[in-house]
């Protein structure tokens, strides 16, 4: 919410500096409610509990219009994909008692950072699972686990496709997706190594396509359509990484 609020206030700053003589209530990211409301949330140190206060105040801004048009925005800044969910439940998250369901355990998100190795047992057989992480500064990392595997699965958030990149704002991050899946899919160092492409956070996708066409992506200027068409859609996105994909393999 500390990051709704802080973008909140620079596109209501742009409106108001375009708008020098309307009233402030005409500002689409005007927020109706008490300082002190705002102020609660703004001063709550990070990682602090969810009290039945702070999750009061957290709601109330959550269900006002001027919050709700800076989430409309949510392109233009960073925020987490899944905070609208949380928000959402804020009332049962403070409520005293809480006790975490497996959904609100799935969407929390923890950046990877470095590898992280996992071994398990499937079946009688034996499997080493490295997970790395996908930011810039993390890939110089990656030429460790290159030796001796086996299958890629290769993540990608098709819900992006309007996003920027945390580490560089000019950047979308479907098109970065798509050159880091054709440097890595078209690598010697995976010649004779199974490739598999997961495209991820579909729910997400499934309700920002209804309002944001793919096209907005460069990437994807030459989705024919339709528009809105979640079927349509993902299958375009399929098409036009696999046309990255030089190795002469399915």
């Amino acid at each position: 919410m500390q990051t709704l609020l802080d973008a909140n206030r620079e596109f209501s700053d742009e409106w108001l500096d375009a708008h020098p003589e309307a009233p402030d209530e005409q500002d689409p990211f005007y927020i109706d409610l008490d300082d002190e409301v705002i102020e609660l949330v703004e001063d709550a140190p990070e990682h602090s509990p969810v009290t039945l206060e702070l999750g009061e105040a957290i709601s109330a801004l959550w269900k006002d219009e001027g919050v709700q048009a800076t989430f409309d925005e949510r392109a233009n800044f960073q925020l987490m994909d899944t905070c609208a969910y949380y928000f959402d439940n804020i009332d049962r998250i403070a409520a005293q008692g809480f006790q975490p369901t497996r959904d609100d355990v799935y969407r929390c998100r923890v950046r990877t950072t470095g590898i992280v190795e996992t071994t398990f047992e499937l079946e009688g057989n034996g499997f080493k699972m490295f997970d790395v992480g996908g930011q810039r500064n993390e890939r110089k990392k990656w030429i460790h686990c290159f030796e001796g595997v086996t299958v890629v699965l290769f993540i990608a958030a098709i819900s992006e496709y309007d996003q920027v990149l945390w580490e560089d704002e000019a950047i979308n991050r479907m098109k970065e997706a798509l050159e880091l899946f054709e440097d890595t899919i078209n690598s010697t160092w995976f010649r004779d190594t199974g490739f598999i492409l997961f495209l991820n956070k579909k729910d997400l996708f499934e309700e920002k396509i209804k309002k944001t066409p793919l096209s907005v992506c460069d990437e994807f200027h030459g989705f024919p359509g339709p528009d809105g068409d979640y079927d349509a859609a993902v299958s375009y996105i399929r098409e036009v990484f696999n046309s990255r994909n030089r190795t002469g393999n399915e």
